[in-house]
C-alpha cells in the first residue's frame, strides 16, 4: 500500500537517499527545501520554502502524510 511522506530540509544528502529509497518502496514522497529542485517522477514533489511554522501549518491542512521526516539542523537544544 502505496503511503505518501513528507521531508522535511529533506534536499540535502541525508534526504536524497530516504527520498530513493521511500520511492523504491512505492511510496510518495515530498520534500520541503530551500532550493530549486524539479523532479521528472511523478511520486516525487518539491516545494520551494523554508519549513517555517506557518508553511508547515498551511501545508499540512491541504496535505495528509503518512510519515513526517525532518532533517532540520537545530543548533542547540533551545
Amino acid at each position: 500500500m502505496s503511503k505518501r511522506v513528507l521531508l522535511i530540509a529533506g534536499g540535502g544528502t541525508l534526504g536524497t537517499y530516504t527520498a530513493k529509497e521511500l520511492l523504491s518502496m512505492g511510496h510518495k514522497v515530498d520534500i520541503i527545501c530551500p532550493e530549486e529542485k524539479t523532479s521528472n517522477d511523478e511520486n516525487l514533489r518539491f516545494f520551494r520554502s523554508m519549513a517555517t511554522y506557518e508553511y508547515l501549518s498551511e501545508l499540512l491542512e491541504k496535505e495528509h502524510y503518512d510519515g513526517i521526516v525532518n532533517f532540520v539542523h537545530y543548533p542547540d537544544v533551545e
